[in-house]
């Protein structure tokens, strides 16, 4: 049984630039803002700082979120 585009990947290693804010990764992938919002409760006092300032886990569960709830090709 197989159906197309229902798997998405995420890398072990960093998926977000360095570089970019939450919020443009957000914009970047593509992702709806109120599901992460819903899932990520930080997500409003965080959207303006780098990738790279958050925890390692802050930014973990952001990509996991950005995979989730991106639209798939």
């Amino acid at each position: 049984f197989v159906r197309k585009k229902l798997v998405s990947y995420l890398p072990q290693h960093d998926l977000i630039p360095s570089f970019l804010t939450v919020a443009e990764a957000t914009r970047f992938y593509q992702a709806e803002e109120h599901k992460l919002q819903h899932y990520f409760p930080d997500w409003q006092q965080m959207r303006t700082m780098k990738s790279a300032q958050l925890s390692g886990g802050q930014r973990r569960h952001l990509e996991v979120l950005l995979v989730l709830f991106a639209p798939h090709p």
